[in-house]
């Protein structure tokens, strides 16, 4: 049994969890900021959703990937919308939730779009990270994003 720390680094409060408890509730959010791997939270959270305590819809895997956006101190999707904008061909006013919808196509009336859209999630997810390696990697995504659509906009201001 792991003896439990005394104090957090942070405060006075008592810390009730070992160091390893620590250490691995921190890699999680770490691990999410990389491309997603084989050893993805939000990968894994698709694959086996009962082991995070998600019930594997679509919404309940959106609410995770909030979940370690906020972890991430909100720095995980910069980006993301304008990237998935790009994708649909629409304007990235929508929340990014939505546009994975677009993405995989829902509909009223496909067959399990839970599945369907959660497939389009993770897989959205991972060609994002990819394109924003590198330190400019989220800048130049959005500056992508307002170089396509400033002519769009120009075009309707006129007419």
């Amino acid at each position: 049994m792991s003896t439990p720390v005394d104090h957090e680094p942070w405060g006075d409060r008592p810390w009730h969890h070992s160091p390893s408890t620590l250490i691995a509730s921190c890699r999680v959010w770490t691990v999410s900021l990389q491309p997603l791997g084989r050893s993805s939270p939000i990968q894994d959270a698709a694959r086996r959703p009962g082991c995070y305590g998600l019930d594997g819809t679509y919404g309940q895997l959106v609410a995770f990937v909030r979940g370690c956006d906020a972890g991430n101190e909100w720095g995980l999707l910069i980006g993301f919308p304008e990237w998935l904008a790009q994708r649909v061909h629409c304007e990235a006013n929508l929340d990014w939730s939505r546009l994975v919808l677009l993405a995989a196509g829902a509909r009223h009336g496909i067959d399990d779009p839970d599945t369907q859209c959660t497939a389009t999630l993770v897989e959205s997810l991972g060609q994002f990270l990819d394109c924003r390696k590198g330190p400019h990697g989220a800048r130049t995504i959005i500056e992508s994003y307002l170089r396509r659509s400033q002519p769009a906009r120009r075009q309707q201001e006129e007419g």
